[in-house]
């Protein structure tokens, strides 16, 4: 119990110090988010590896967009800071390191992506770009639990720079709005305060994107609905996948 009580104690006077004196900087190529190579892992000499090899001779190409193979798939989008990205769909054989984006991720990028050449008229004059944060390494929140959101997406709107951390969950297992990495939607705003002076023009927000269909979550808060569960900066990823991002970019915008 004594153990216990010191890391708490522990962890709540570093998120204490941390939020206090958190900080903007400028992104660097040297920054551990960004990945030089992948390594695949093929537990058993087969066809899959010649498929590997012939990725690696794709994604060297110019015109590369995407490639799948045996639940294997690779994408390249000039939206995203570094390419391709790799997602693996359940084939056992087969592992990649870094880890391979799972599905929430995978969609949330294919459907970022599809947004983004589908709306040229709301990106005029706009600059899209996005990164995604590795756990642990990355960058990472104490207010919300040790919370290191799967995506960073920068929206450039003239001198705003809207920042959003972004992460793609199933939430059947979640304990409703009170959860730390939900309630972090308005617990970044006091960062965003803090950082006015020193970065003025810097508009930060959470995301959480439910991977869990809203029948299922529905019960939060005596049935709350999807209008409220936007509100709370949570969108339906499952169940809409074709307004989601749309009303991400639109509470981004809203205030500011």
């Amino acid at each position: 119990m004594l153990k216990g009580y010191c890391e708490r104690l522990y962890k709540s006077r570093k998120q204490g110090w941390e939020s206090e004196h958190a900080e903007a900087f400028d992104l660097g190529p040297g920054d551990p988010n960004f990945e030089q190579e992948y390594r695949f892992l093929v537990k058993a000499e087969n066809q899959l590896v010649g498929q590997i090899k012939d990725l690696a001779a794709q994604v060297r190409k110019p015109g590369f967009k995407k490639c799948s193979f045996a639940q294997v798939s690779a994408m390249t989008w000039d939206g995203h800071l570094y390419s391709p990205l790799v997602h693996i769909a359940g084939n056992s054989l087969v592992t990649v390191s870094p880890v391979s984006l799972n599905e929430g991720e995978w969609n949330f990028i294919n459907d970022l992506r599809s947004h983004h050449e589908n709306k040229p008229g709301f990106f005029e004059g706009k600059e899209l770009f996005v990164l995604r944060n590795k756990s642990k390494k990355g960058i990472g929140f104490f207010e919300a639990g040790n919370f290191y959101p799967d995506f960073l997406v920068w929206l450039i709107v003239g001198k705003k720079q809207y920042l959003s951390f972004v992460d793609p969950k199933g939430l059947r297992n979640t304990q409703g709005f009170d959860d730390p990495k939900i309630a972090f939607a308005s617990k970044i705003k006091e960062i965003e305060a803090r950082l006015a002076k020193s970065t003025p023009g810097l508009v930060l927000n959470s995301f959480i994107l439910s991977t869990t269909s809203f029948r299922q979550i529905h019960w939060w808060d005596r049935l709350k609905t999807p209008e409220d569960f936007a509100a709370a900066h949570v969108l339906l990823q499952k169940d809409e996948p074709e307004s989601y991002i749309g009303k991400m970019f639109e509470l981004m915008l809203a205030v500011h």
